[in-house]
Order: C-alpha cells, then sequence, then structure tokens
C-alpha cells in the first residue's frame, strides 16, 4: 500500500492525521506501507518572515470569539490523539518554504518522518518560530541530518523552485487542505482525526489488524 500525505508544518490536522496514522500502523507490524510526504503550504503567499498570529487571525476572523470557536474543533482532535498543542505560545506564523525545503531533503536520508515530527513538536509545543533558517538547521541536525549539507544547501537556493512547483502541484491535482492522504491514488482521507478512523479506511482498503 502507498500513501501520498499533503500536508503543511503549521496545519494541526497535519499533525494529528500522522501521529493517528503512526497510531494505527502500530497495531499492524506486518503491513507493507510506502508513505511519502509532500508540500502543501497553506499560506506560500506570506512574508518570508512570517506574520503575527494575532494579526493574521484579525484577517481571518470578525472577532477573537470567532477565532476562538473556530479552533476547537481541532482542540478537541488534538487532545483526544494526546497531542496538548501549546496555542499561546505561537506567536508568529510562518511561510513554512524552507522548512519543507529541509524536509525534501531530510528524504534522501531516510529522515523525513523524524525531521517532521521535529518540526511540529517545535511550532505546536514549543511555539518556535520557524522562520529562523539557523533553529531549522539545529532542529534538523538534532534529528540526525548533516549540518555541512543543510547548511551548504541553504547557502543556494536550492529546491526553493521545486517546493513552490510541488504546492502547486498539489493544488492542481484538486488538494484543497493539508492532512489530505491519498492512499494508492484513489482513495482520499481529509483530516483523518483518530487511530479508529485509520483502522476503519485501512482495513478497507485491504489492511487489517496483524495483516
Amino acid at each position: 500500500m502507498r500513501i501520498d500525505a499533503y500536508f503543511d508544518v503549521i496545519d494541526p490536522w497535519s499533525f494529528i492525521g500522522k501521529v493517528t496514522l503512526q497510531e494505527a500502523l502500530g497495531e499492524m507490524p506486518d503491513a507493507e506501507v510506502v508513505l511519502d510526504w509532500h508540500p502543501m503550504q497553506m499560506l506560500p503567499e506570506i512574508l518570508a518572515s512570517g506574520i503575527p498570529r494575532s494579526e493574521l487571525l484579525k484577517h481571518q476572523f470578525e472577532s477573537p470569539d470567532e477565532a476562538e470557536r473556530s479552533l476547537e474543533p481541532v482542540k478537541q482532535a488534538a487532545t483526544q490523539a494526546g497531542l496538548q498543542m501549546n496555542w499561546t505560545a505561537i506567536q508568529r506564523v510562518p511561510n513554512t518554504l524552507n522548512a519543507h525545503r529541509i524536509i525534501f531533503w531530510a528524504r534522501e536520508v531516510g529522515l523525513q518522518d523524524t525531521v517532521i515530527d521535529a518540526f511540529f513538536h517545535a511550532y505546536f509545543y514549543r511555539g518556535e518560530d520557524l522562520t529562523d533558517i539557523s533553529r531549522l538547521i539545529d532542529l534538523a541536525v538534532a534529528a540526525g541530518m548533516d549540518r555541512a549539507m543543510v547548511e551548504e544547501r541553504f547557502h543556494s537556493d536550492q529546491d526553493v523552485h521545486l517546493v513552490k512547483l510541488l504546492t502547486k502541484h498539489a493544488r492542481d491535482i484538486g488538494v484543497k487542505t493539508g492532512a489530505t492522504f491519498v492512499i494508492d491514488g484513489k482513495s482520499v482521507l481529509h483530516r483523518p482525526a483518530s487511530k479508529a478512523i485509520w483502522l476503519k479506511v485501512l482495513a478497507e482498503e485491504g489492511l487489517g489488524v496483524g495483516t
């Protein structure tokens, strides 16, 4: 089975979907699943330096109460998935282009999952600024990547255009949000919020516990 995951590191549903998928696959130790992560930037148009979260919420919602209400479903889903996201720590919403460049490079050395997890935890648990290139590099190195390689590539514009093209491609094929999972090129799952959902879908696709 192949699962293509379209995600962004600032999308909480992507974090929830990844964690719940991993939990489901943990109950299928013999299942053969190829999982590939693809960039789907939620806010590709914002400045490279990002934008204050308070300013973004003002643009998106008419009032703080409306903004808070809109977050309730994802907050509940995160809690049910065992993720204690620290929403108040998030002060800045980044343009995630550079984060996706590193994730693309991590794929070459088999560290994609680990680096994605590092970025999710940095942003949603500690509110770290993912526009800070030096911090992105530190996180990648802590996840196992080679510092010299990552720094060398950042000195150029390597894969900047590619990440933009991949995000455009995702939209061109009909992906409208992060946390979109395509199974074997046909079944599409949006924002899976629990292990139970994954187990049901995977079973329908021919996988089951113990397979």
